[in-house]
């Protein structure tokens, strides 16, 4: 038997339990050429307002006016679920816990007698067919104007020298439906390493309708800790203007967390899709793909500390794949 020689240890460092041994300072270097590579990836201001980001403009308008979820009662929504038009209502009676007829999941292609036909991933009925799913009626507003007058958007703390946040992080957040739309009910975040730096539940300021636990995977708030102010505080430990956040779709995530941040590398802009935006390739798509996992495919909802990490094995990807490959 030969046994493959092993270079000769140069410090403490070298423990010999992982195979071929590494030079400390090339890990070090190798690293910072990876963080260097990163920037290439971070999205354009002008990608940034073809993706709806939220933007710095957004902050200039001193005159704005908080609007409150009672603002809201009395007055029609579409239904974000069924696209009915129904009355919002501050205390929610049993008939209208259900009267929501809704099909949860997305239209895909399927083959039915031989013949391609669009059917719902839910249930498996043909488009057109009666909801499988009862719920409450749900809406969100989209208008980051209109978020903004009902929750105000913050910017991350500036960098100081006496403060060294993270220069990438990764997050991905949950939401839930309440009377004045979707707000945050969980966010996780990770550092580049994929350790975890916040995983948290979040107390919605307005009244919750529904948890939308099919997607978000919540199914109650017990135990919570923070509201949304509370929750940024705990993030801006982590993160400063300078930091690079990576998410999928991320614009949503910043909606939800209000947060202004044009530093960010979204894997909806790495990864588009082949007919150009307004389509966009699914996060369990381009993971299956090009990672070769699958996420997603329970009955109980998105686990967001999967979301965040696969958003870094993604951009890793990205750069190994693509941008080293131009270099060669």
């Amino acid at each position: 038997m030969h046994l493959k020689k092993r270079p000769l240890s140069t410090d403490a460092s070298d423990v010999g339990l992982d195979g071929d041994w590494v030079d400390p300072k090339e890990a070090a270097a190798s690293k910072m050429a990876w963080i260097e590579r990163i920037h290439e990836c971070v999205v354009d201001m002008d990608m940034l307002k073809e993706l709806k980001y939220p933007l710095p403009d957004l902050l200039d308008d001193a005159n704005t006016t908080p609007l409150k979820a009672v603002d809201a009662v009395g007055t029609i929504h579409e239904c974000d679920r069924c696209r009915q038009d129904y009355l919002i209502k501050a205390v929610l009676d049993k008939e209208d816990m259900d009267a929501c007829v809704y099909h949860p999941n997305r239209i895909r292609m399927m083959k039915v007698d031989g013949l391609k036909e669009k059917v719902y991933a839910c249930c498996e009925d043909p488009l057109g067919s009666l909801g499988c799913t009862r719920g409450p009626h749900v809406y969100k507003d989209e208008e980051t104007a209109v978020l903004h007058q009902k929750i105000p958007y913050v910017r991350a703390p500036p960098p100081t020298s006496a403060n060294k946040r993270q220069r990438l992080v990764a997050l991905d957040c949950e939401m839930g439906y309440t009377t004045a739309g979707m707000e945050l009910i969980r966010l996780t975040a990770v550092d580049e390493d994929m350790k975890v730096l916040v995983d948290e539940l979040v107390l919605p300021y307005n009244m919750i309708v529904d948890l939308n636990s099919h997607y978000s995977g919540i199914t109650t708030l017990k135990g919570v800790k923070f509201d949304l102010d509370g929750l940024r505080k705990e993030l801006f430990k982590h993160i400063d203007q300078d930091t690079i956040i990576v998410g999928h779709g991320l614009e949503n995530d910043l909606n939800a967390l209000r947060i202004v941040h044009t530093n960010v590398i979204d894997t909806v802009a790495l990864f588009p899709h082949k007919n150009g935006l307004p389509y966009r390739n699914s996060l369990r798509g381009l993971t299956a793909a090009h990672l070769k996992k699958f996420i997603q495919t329970g009955t109980e909802g998105h686990d967001s500390l999967e979301d965040a990490s696969v958003c870094i094995e993604l951009l890793e990807l990205y750069i190994k794949k693509v941008l080293d490959s131009r270099i060669k």
